[in-house]
């Protein structure tokens, strides 16, 4: 599936008006990565990646941004979508 960058926070990695292709089957963060995420509200691109020895498993979400706080949630206080695996460029 093809989602649209609409945000600044995971720049450099992902700028605002790019696209990026999203492995909707992979929605495990192990190994950490960027995915496409769901807080209920809306879709966006962050660093997800497991909190070792978390029980309940917890995921550690963040941008590339300083100004955006890391936040560890229970998996099932938000959904994830699937793994960014590329970007498109247009020429």
């Amino acid at each position: 599936k093809i989602f649209l960058i609409q945000e600044t926070v995971m720049e450099p990695n992902l700028k605002k008006g790019e696209h990026v292709i999203v492995d909707l089957s992979d929605k495990n963060p192990t190994p950490p990565g960027i995915f496409v995420i769901s807080d209920g509200f809306g879709y966006m691109a962050r660093n997800c990646s497991y909190k070792p020895g978390s029980s309940p498993p917890k995921i550690t979400i963040s941008a590339n941004q300083k100004e955006f706080e890391a936040h560890t949630l229970k998996k099932n206080e938000f959904n994830i979508l699937g793994r960014v695996i590329a970007k498109m460029q247009w020429i």
